[in-house]
């Protein structure tokens, strides 16, 4: 089976209902560590990640406990909006 995730976007991609499911299940796990861990991922992913997938396995193999290393749930102070 594949799953087609589309949008209005001229890139939407097909992807495997196998690695659909997988993405599903680490999605909340990388949600529950704050949007700091998940700025960083989404720089690397965006920066050229060569294995986006592998780079969400590890953040989302982070402990609780460590989060409040990364900011938690705050973005980092030097975060600044461009518009």
């Amino acid at each position: 089976m594949v799953v087609t995730i589309s949008s209005s976007h001229p890139n939407s991609v097909t992807i495997p209902s196998s690695l659909h499911a997988h993405v599903r299940m680490l999605a909340p796990r990388l949600y529950e560590l704050g949007s700091t861990v998940l700025f960083q991922y989404l720089a690397e992913v965006v920066g050229g990640a060569s294995d986006p997938l592998g780079r969400l396995e590890v953040y989302c193999q982070l402990a609780p406990k460590p989060r409040s290393h990364f900011g938690g749930r705050n973005p980092p102070p030097n975060l600044r909006v461009i518009k």
